[in-house]
């Protein structure tokens, strides 16, 4: 069922990079505008920790640790107000893929192919 607890914990590290190809719209004013589409790379480590385990009979509770892979598009537009500029995207996860390991309970690690995902991604940043 949805709704058992597998883990109490863990950790997550992840990396990143995408590059854009962007096209500042000259703009009379305070605020620039510049649409972009992008495709990158983005990786994800998961840990768990298996504790608090209510699936006594999965193996869960030794804990377990996954990658996971994508390739994302996007598309999105920066907002230049200046020495701010917030962004809006929209990103599209083309392909997604992971490996669970499981060793820790001596079964065989686990790749599977993921579905496509989408967000919506909001976002500020500073210029010196």
């Amino acid at each position: 069922p949805d709704d058992f607890q597998i883990s109490s914990g863990g950790s997550t590290l992840g990396a990143a990079a995408m590059i854009k190809i962007v096209y500042p719209i000259p703009m009379k004013g305070k605020i620039g505008l510049a649409p972009y589409i992008g495709a990158g790379w983005q990786y994800l480590k998961l840990g768990s920790n298996g504790s608090g385990n209510e699936w006594s009979d999965t193996g869960y509770s030794d804990g377990w640790t996954e990658d996971a892979y994508a390739i994302p598009i996007c598309f999105g537009l920066d907002l230049d107000f200046g020495r701010i500029v917030m962004s809006v995207e929209y990103r599209y996860l083309s392909i997604y893929s992971g490996l669970t390991d499981y060793e820790s309970d001596g079964r065989d690690a686990w790749f599977y192919n993921g579905q496509p995902g989408t967000s919506i991604i909001l976002g500020a940043g500073f210029k010196f």
